[in-house]
């Protein structure tokens, strides 16, 4: 499948407001996303995601010149400064794929290489086996479960934190 990985644009509003607006990737992202999503939530995200710096270094995947994704590496404060959290999404045309699996093997490898990072951690909700088996594939290890800590779509989850250190 030809895909592209870049940089988010100013113009990916309707885009993102799209993809945040799909239920099925809405379930999968953090607490802060409000569903329905509008364009000005859009905006704020698109703000922060254009910036360039080691703060962030964030990502939209398209598909035949459509958003259908998005993988974000966001440094923690200190004193977890060389900790970067990684969160990722991707429509659910595209699940079944490999099109993530592709796309995070060459991320996380870039990650590596370009930010001063020594581990990456993501947060996984317990019903996500997809992005599980994503993680697990590129040799992510659960180091982390809290149970009944995460409210989404009226359930409450348990969040286990998936990592992955410099090798």
């Amino acid at each position: 499948m030809d895909y592209n990985i870049r940089r988010w644009k100013p113009t990916d509003i309707d885009a993102l407001v799209k993809q945040m607006n799909n239920i099925h990737i809405w379930s999968s992202l953090s607490e802060d996303i409000p569903f329905p999503a509008t364009a000005k939530i859009a905006k704020n995200y698109l703000d922060k995601f254009c910036q360039k710096g080691v703060e962030y270094d964030i990502y939209a995947i398209e598909v035949d010149n459509d958003v259908v994704g998005g993988v974000g590496f966001t440094r923690m404060k200190p004193p977890f400064s060389i900790v970067y959290q990684l969160s990722f999404w991707l429509c659910p045309d595209f699940w079944e794929d490999n099109l993530m699996d592709e796309v995070l093997d060459k991320l996380v490898k870039h990650s590596f290489f370009h930010l001063p990072v020594m581990k990456l951690v993501t947060e996984v909700f317990d019903y996500d086996d997809k992005a599980i088996r994503v993680l697990e594939k590129l040799g992510f290890e659960k180091e982390a479960a809290l149970q009944k800590v995460a409210l989404k779509s009226g359930n409450i989850s348990d969040l286990y934190f998936y990592t992955l250190s410099e090798k």
